[in-house]
């Protein structure tokens, strides 16, 4: 998972946090594009795993961005470079992120679609069919045509 591999010695606290955020970001970046490997790939079983990881870590994300949040002079204090960096982490998580719901949306879609096609099939075959048949098809079923009949009332 994330790890920050600068000394906390060698950086000042807000350097540290932004550092930290960025490995985040890496990290959700590189869990959402294994997600939607594993869902192209029908890996349900590692998906469960992955699925887990990216919930703690968007958690963790969000909980980063709240201690900033309550300190808005920190990012002012860091270099143009590292506010940069930030910045470039946030746009690629979002791109990241709407390209992973799109794709997990489609997968959805396809799964509803799916599962719809097979109930209606099964309700076709399951349910008698309303109305009349093709009367031109013999079955032992009424058919509209109707046909000479002749009774013999002698017997």
């Amino acid at each position: 998972m994330f790890k920050d591999n600068k000394n906390p010695d060698d950086v000042s606290a807000p350097e540290a946090t932004l550092n930290r955020l960025i490995a985040m970001v890496d990290d959700l970046v590189k869990v959402m594009q294994q997600e939607e490997d594993l869902i192209e790939a029908r890996n349900m079983k590692e998906h469960g795993e992955v699925l887990k990881t990216k919930q703690l870590l968007t958690i963790a994300y969000r909980n980063e961005l709240k201690s900033i949040a309550l300190q808005p002079d920190m990012l002012k204090s860091l270099s143009a470079d590292k506010r940069s960096a930030a910045k470039d982490a946030a746009r690629k998580l979002s791109d990241v992120s709407e390209r992973n719901a799109r794709f997990l949306r489609g997968a959805v879609m396809a799964s509803e679609r799916l599962a719809m096609t097979v109930m209606q099939a099964v309700k076709d075959q399951a349910l008698p069919k309303q109305g009349y048949g093709n009367p031109m098809i013999k079955a032992n079923a009424y058919s509209p045509i109707t046909q000479s009949v002749a009774v013999n009332r002698t017997a």
